[in-house]
């Protein structure tokens, strides 16, 4: 009852029988609630790095010497030079190791002969430097 002694009406929205809708009791979102949530965001963590790690490198055929600062160092000098049409020379002696003088010859002749497949022929000597 409100205060003028006069009880209000119940509306039905929706409905055609005079009875009223029970309600649900409140939900209450405890400790137990968060460690779902928890375990949950645990496991999609672990499933996504499981996936990452199972999907691998996709060139598994790169070597060791084709990731080294010396051969990139030739790859990059053998293309110089064969897009500015230079016949092939290799410069070893800023590397100092053995390796390094290997990579870097691996990678300038791959360098240059990659480039060479879609440039023309060399027209002038390289130069001598050593």
């Amino acid at each position: 009852m409100t205060s003028t002694g006069v009880a209000p009406a119940k509306v039905n929205v929706g409905s055609n029988s005079g009875a009223a809708a029970p309600s649900a009791p409140p939900k209450e979102t405890g400790v137990r609630g968060y460690w779902i949530v928890f375990a949950l965001a645990l496991c999609v963590g672990i499933a996504a790095v499981a996936w990452s790690s199972s999907q691998g490198p996709q060139d598994s055929s790169a070597s060791t010497q084709e990731v080294s600062a010396a051969f990139r160092d030739g790859l990059y000098s053998g293309r110089l030079d064969a897009q500015h049409g230079v016949a092939p020379h290799l410069s070893t002696g800023r590397w100092s190791a053995q390796d390094d003088r290997e990579s870097f010859a691996a990678g300038y002749k791959k360098g240059y002969g990659k480039s060479v497949a879609i440039q023309p022929e060399p027209t002038e000597p390289a130069p001598h430097f050593d």
